[in-house]
């Protein structure tokens, strides 16, 4: 047996994979010629339902590698840094795994903060190659460690692994959802399911039901709400079950959940809530479902078959006309604010991409202000009773103005930038904030993830105010509420609102400000979220 290959995981899964045969031309298995004993004892580390058969196949795969297969072997390991630079603080991982190994130890993960600014700025990327070339796909079947760097920024994933438990089988923490479990199923997949395999209509045994719940906060960068669908979207742009419907999809975990029937339905049963039917009981089950979520209401304007199969055919650091031709080919028309996304990777990450050169392999990463984990907590001001708690917010949308003639919402033609939600732009923006301030008294922060846990709602409506500028239409000057005689008040709306809330009745303890309003622009509906916090003394 003679293996060719590049193994960039630490996953106990890779090593499995990478010398069976079924897994031959794939990302993780350039050319891999038959042997019945490695597929024998890797076969037993892919379906082990127990973590002893899994402990009992992997001695087999050692064995053989050791006695029969000439191979070189080398690594990167996984160490947690402490950082301090350029303005940044906290953990930082420097992960060698991809988006596809569950793994999940990302900088998202951890607590990594500007030290000046509780919504943090900009992360400046310098990577030593070039991720692609010709863009960045970031469901392109790749190996390169530095581009799933970026990549991990932007896309989170259900689950993740704490730092102190990565070699812990299955040892998951809720990421992105509140809840998580796996049950033992039989019997016919319920009726509206979405079905990745044909066996669903005869049932399935010794199989399993993940189930995920997600938590309802959740926005992705271009403020439009997270739902499940966008997981079971995932799914199958993946290809995680080989469907039947994209026969040229080469992602990294295509038929990860295949075999012996593997994932074989799906059921969104809440707007939150999502229902896997796997037709095997295999440990790796849970681990494999954890793969980055990319959003719905971009992907259904691209051909999956153009989009996972060639880096060249959808450079997603682009804006959607610019994307490629063949992303578009054999999708639905594409509505107008699409046209107005800045770039395709429309992520629900503490980052967004902002620039990124192909010739260079240079981005920048700008911190999303709507990411629900933000460590606002790292700069909450402590107050004491009866000072209020005060705070100002700028909502804006980072816009692509695709016009080559025409400014749009202060943003020139052909470029992007900034447009300010006002709420007073016809056809730009409806926004509407009153009662939408929410108080919560927290215990603690979760050492691992940073989020802030323990939270009680707290009584109380605390509304905005939003920034007038006012001045008189002669020159005159506004004062006590009204211009000189003969004069007309004009009003200015601008982008900020101010918030003030009072502590005189409020318990001493840790507080969470969080700030949620709907709004639509382009025609899409969206939700903006933003949590700060104060400690009342």
């Amino acid at each position: 047996m003679y293996t060719f290959g590049w193994v960039t995981s630490v996953s106990p899964l890779a090593q499995a994979e990478f010398w069976n045969s079924a897994f031959m031309g794939t990302s993780i298995n350039f050319v891999n010629f038959y042997n019945k004993s490695m597929d024998y004892y890797s076969n037993g580390v892919l379906y082990a339902s127990t973590t002893a058969q899994w402990q009992t196949a992997a001695i087999g795969i050692a064995n053989v590698a050791m006695q029969q297969l000439p191979y070189s072997l080398f690594y990167f390991e996984n160490t947690l840094y402490a950082n301090y630079v350029n303005g940044w603080t906290g953990y930082a991982n420097e992960p060698t795994v991809g988006p596809n190994t569950g793994g999940g130890i990302y900088y998202t993960l951890l607590n990594v903060h500007s030290t000046t600014n509780s919504t943090g700025g900009n992360l400046n990327y310098g990577i030593h190659q070039q991720a692609d070339t010709g863009g960045m796909n970031p469901m392109y079947a790749t190996n390169w460690v530095w581009q799933v760097d970026i990549w991990s920024e932007i896309f989170d994933t259900p689950l993740a692994t704490p730092p102190t438990e990565f070699t812990t089988v299955n040892a998951f923490l809720n990421y992105m959802t509140t809840s998580y479990s796996v049950t033992s199923y039989t019997g016919k997949v319920p009726s509206g399911s979405f079905i990745f395999q044909k066996p669903a209509k005869t049932g399935i045994t010794n199989g399993q039901m993940i189930t995920f719940t997600f938590a309802n906060n959740l926005t992705w960068s271009d403020n439009t709400p997270f739902t499940a669908k966008d997981y079971q979207t995932s799914l199958y742009y993946w290809n995680l079950a080989y469907s039947a419907k994209l026969p040229d999809e080469s992602t990294p975990d295509t038929g990860i959940l295949s075999g012996p029937s593997g994932l074989i339905a799906s059921k969104v049963v809440s707007t939150n809530t999502i229902e896997l039917f796997i037709n095997s009981n295999s440990i790796w089950n849970l681990a494999n479902s954890v793969v980055p979520v990319f959003p719905t209401h971009i992907l259904q304007y691209f051909n999956p078959d153009h989009f996972s199969t060639a880096v060249s055919d959808v450079d997603t650091t682009q804006p959607y006309l610019s994307a490629s031709s063949y992303a578009i080919y054999g999708a639905p028309k594409a509505p107008k604010w699409v046209t107005y996304e800045p770039n395709m990777e429309i992520g629900s990450g503490p980052f967004t991409l902002t620039t990124y050169s192909e010739t260079t392999g240079d981005g920048v990463l700008t911190a999303n202000p709507n990411y629900f984990r933000a460590a606002w907590y790292a700069n909450m001001p402590t107050l004491t009773s009866g000072t209020p708690y005060t705070n100002n917010y700028t909502i804006s949308m980072y816009i692509n103005n695709p016009s080559i003639s025409t400014p749009y919402c202060g943003v020139a033609p052909s470029s992007t930038g900034y447009c300010p939600l006002t709420g007073k732009v016809p056809g730009e923006s409806s926004v509407k904030l009153k009662g939408v301030v929410t108080l919560y008294l927290c215990t603690g922060v979760n050492a691992n993830t940073g989020a802030v846990v323990g939270c009680t709602l707290q009584p109380g409506t605390y509304n905005l105010v939003q920034h007038i500028a006012y001045t008189c239409t002669n020159s005159g000057v506004y004062a006590n509420g009204k211009c000189p005689k003969g004069d007309k008040v004009v009003k200015t709306y601008t982008n900020g609102y101010y918030l003030s809330v009072p502590t005189t009745t409020l318990a001493a303890g840790t507080y969470e400000v969080v700030l949620t309003t709907h709004f639509s622009f382009q025609g899409l509906a969206r939700t903006y979220y933003q949590a700060t916090g104060f400690v009342l003394s």
